[in-house]
């Protein structure tokens, strides 16, 4: 009989934990999760985070030509992952504009060896490649490197 009772009190205190576990991470308002966020928002935030660092895992290496490249480290670039550059103005009458290309968030964290495509020294992170971009009305800008600013003194 003493065995039963506590075997009907564990099961019993089984079910409160299980109850409370439940309710703490899939309840309305789980309080381990922001409140602006449900949490089915939360988990597509954080299988968002998951598939980028897959993609940082796995760097790729691309045709250096296309336009969702690096220049610097020749990895693939997802969409939302965009190259850091400055464009400086054009002087009047003229069909480009002065760029220097940063790189992108993969080579700027160190995850990728950065490269000058003209020279092949190796570049650190202060280093930026100098470009040439022609703007075009019809379709996308056109960038042409011409070295980097170690290869190319300005």
């Amino acid at each position: 009989m003493e065995k039963s009772l506590y075997m009907l009190i564990y099961i019993f205190a089984a079910l409160i934990l299980f109850w409370f576990g439940h309710s703490l991470f899939y309840g309305k308002l789980p309080p381990f999760f922001p409140k602006i966020f449900s949490f089915k928002e939360w988990r597509r935030i954080n299988k968002k985070l998951k598939e980028k660092e897959e993609n940082e895992e796995k760097i790729e290496k691309g045709d250096p030509g296309s336009s969702r490249v690096c220049p610097i480290c020749s990895s693939k670039l997802i969409k939302s992952e965009q190259i850091k550059t400055v464009a400086f103005p054009s002087l009047a009458g003229s069909k480009y504009r002065t760029m220097h290309v940063r790189g992108c968030p993969i080579c700027l964290s160190n995850s990728a060896p950065r490269k000058c495509p003209i020279c092949g020294i190796d570049m650190n992170l202060d280093d930026f490649l100098i470009c040439r971009m022609f703007e075009r009305s019809t379709s996308k800008n056109h960038i042409h490197v011409l070295g980097c600013n170690q290869c190319r003194k300005t």
